[in-house]
């Protein structure tokens, strides 16, 4: 099941692997001030994700979306 990391809420980003609250409220502000992610590698922009975090995010299925959905979680 697909998450879509340019619509989730702070909420479902923490819950996935080796993100935590801190880091979702990071990739909140940074998709906020940015208009989104263009892909995952742009996570590397935000402090405190990883090489290792992209790729643990790559494994659990998120995607980077046009933004238009209005839900984060595809379940």
């Amino acid at each position: 099941m697909a998450l879509d990391i340019n619509v989730a809420s702070a909420e479902e980003l923490a819950r996935l692997p080796g993100v935590g609250p801190e880091l979702a409220e990071g990739i909140v502000e940074y998709r906020d001030e940015n208009g989104g992610l263009g892909s995952l590698d742009d996570l590397r922009d935000i402090p405190g994700c990883t090489l290792e975090t992209i790729a643990r995010l790559e494994e659990a299925g998120v995607v980077v979306g046009s933004g238009a959905e209005t839900g984060g979680a595809d379940m």
